[in-house]
């Protein structure tokens, strides 16, 4: 994601954090001042928002390693003011396996949650239950008034709650909605469960927006109405967070909804649809200033290299290898014009039939960042295919998605 800065890399996926998050904390510098509580206030807040992420980031690691052990990787976590958000390469497609994927990550917060109440008890004795973990108010046990160390563990024990609570709430694309989506796609067909469980999502987001914004209507309402007595109370305030966390939700589950549509469209189409014949077929022999012309031309970005016979017949040619575009960049970029294609191609490379889908071929050159195939029919080259091809095919139906 533009504008993040790599913190971490842990089970060998990178973490990032966006420039955003900084704003967490000149929001709690801003009001610190404004309340008239010093920089000891301002620290201790800091520290509590820092531990806090750090908790959604195992949360993350929870969707991130179940995910794995499906074998579908992460390509990295961002932290963002609102949360986290790990990018799967794909989103499981049975529904059980979303359902663990999903479930996972709120269930690293119950293990935090319980650890944190058991460390409470057995090493401070304090004496809680359910309802004071949930509560926002301070308990009356004296202990918490003070020890700090016991203070901050409670309102980490708090905060790891609610994030399960909210995390599991039905809006889609929250885990709560995944799950729901999961559920739904064991009855139904995916492309209807994300539909459903899309429009419950967007429902919520407008739900979640007027809660967050009500408040600035209070003057509206007369203070005698159960609604103005309700908006009159001095702690209910303007959300903004939840009000970001609406146009995401609104967003994210209406791309979902697309995306899910996008992917049964390609899987009713094969990739002979995007055929290519006419392509620049390279030789190992040749120099890469061929392809690197090529590339400049701005018609062909890969090509198909073959060995350095010089008969003509198209079935005496043997496919050497693919001359990726990032390579020929990279040979640009080290002005190595003269070096030989040999040296820059790539010879493990996958292959398709005509009869693949277009779905099939798009996760394939995800994974493996190979972005032109050759299409065979047995040990015929038939032509090849390449990830432009498949990026307008999906342009030309998003807006019919």
């Amino acid at each position: 994601m533009r504008g993040s800065l790599q913190i971490a890399r842990l089970f060998g996926i990178p973490v990032f954090v966006h420039w955003s998050f900084s704003f967490l904390f000149l929001f709690i510098a801003y009001t610190s001042y404004a309340d008239g509580y010093n920089w000891q206030h301002v620290l201790l807040l800091s520290s509590y928002v820092l531990a806090l992420f750090g908790c959604v980031v195992l949360h993350e690691f929870g969707h991130v390693l179940s995910a794995r052990y499906y074998g579908i990787n992460t390509q990295d976590v961002t932290i963002l003011p609102i949360g986290g958000l790990a990018r799967l390469n794909k989103i499981p497609e049975k529904p059980i396996q979303e359902l663990v994927v999903a479930i996972a990550g709120p269930m690293v917060n119950v293990f935090i949650c319980v650890i944190l109440a058991f460390t409470l008890v057995f090493f401070f004795d304090a004496h809680l239950s359910l309802s004071e973990i949930a509560s926002r108010e301070q308990p009356r046990d004296l202990l918490f008034e003070v020890n700090e160390t016991a203070s901050f563990l409670l309102l980490m024990a708090r905060a790891n709650f609610w994030l399960v609570i909210f995390n599991m709430v039905p809006a889609f694309p929250m885990d709560g909605g995944r799950v729901f989506r999961a559920l739904m796609a064991m009855r139904y067909n995916r492309t209807k469960a994300t539909f459903t469980a899309s429009l419950l999502g967007q429902i919520f987001a407008v739900g979640f927006l007027l809660i967050a914004l009500l408040p600035l209507l209070k003057d509206f309402f007369s203070p005698e109405t159960t609604l103005g007595k309700w908006l009159a109370n001095p702690k209910w305030e303007v959300q903004p967070i939840l009000a970001l966390v609406s146009f995401f939700i609104f967003s994210a589950a209406r791309n979902e909804y697309k995306s899910v549509r996008i992917d049964e469209i390609m899987r009713r189409h094969t990739i002979a649809n995007l055929l290519r014949t006419q392509y620049t077929a390279l030789r190992t022999i040749d120099l890469m200033q061929t392809p690197i012309l090529e590339m400049r031309k701005g018609f062909e970005h890969s090509f198909l290299v073959f060995d350095d016979a010089t008969t003509s017949e198209p079935e005496a040619k043997i496919l050497r290898g693919v001359l990726q575009d990032e390579d020929t960049m990279i040979c640009d970029k080290n002005n190595d014009h003269n070096a030989l294609v040999l040296t820059y191609m790539t010879k493990d490379f996958e292959q398709t039939i005509p009869t693949e889908s277009i779905k099939n071929v798009y996760d394939k050159m995800l994974e493996t960042g190979q972005y032109l195939m050759p299409v065979v029919n047995e040990k015929t080259l038939l032509g090849v295919v390449d990830m432009y091809a498949l990026q307008n095919f999906i342009a030309s139906h998003d807006k019919v998605a």
